[in-house]
């Protein structure tokens, strides 16, 4: 059971340039200022309960799904040794593109999901918000369900 009194802290992904002069997901670095934020100590030896990644940072809309789900596995080592929690962030443009997302979390170690608003261009009717939070409370009712039935 998660603990939702505590502080969690959304990391930043790190990028660096790759030799063809790409961005790539620097996961070294990511790991370690993860692994920072969870060892500081706060007054009275308090400290972070748990991670956010892919959150609403800005890197959400950008990483492929491949990517999100490579930086989140990442995470989700550092997130058991120090035996937090993970969240990470969902958005799509259709319920059935962040319902794909959600599944895929629950394969690389993500505790929970923060669902976002659809990334339309156009506002979305009462029954599409209604719709896409639907099918993501019950796809990760489901995968998070079976992913701990494992």
């Amino acid at each position: 059971m998660i603990n939702w009194e505590v502080v969690m802290p959304a990391v930043f992904t790190w990028l660096k340039e790759s030799e063809s002069g790409a961005l790539e997901i620097d996961f070294d670095i990511t790991q370690k200022q993860a692994a920072a934020v969870l060892n500081a100590q706060g007054k009275g030896g308090s400290r972070m309960g748990g991670l956010v990644a892919s959150g609403t940072l800005g890197e959400n809309s950008y990483l492929s799904n491949e990517q999100r789900l490579s930086l989140l596995k990442s995470l989700s080592e550092v997130a058991k040794e120090y035996n937090v929690p993970l969240i990470s962030g969902a958005a799509a443009e259709t319920k059935e593109e962040l319902a794909k997302i959600i599944e895929g979390l629950a394969t690389v170690g993500v505790d929970a999901v923060m669902v976002m608003p659809p990334k339309t261009k156009e506002v979305p009717t009462d029954e599409e918000m209604f719709a896409y939070y639907e099918l993501a409370a019950a796809t990760a009712k489901e995968a998070y369900y079976n992913n701990y039935a494992l």
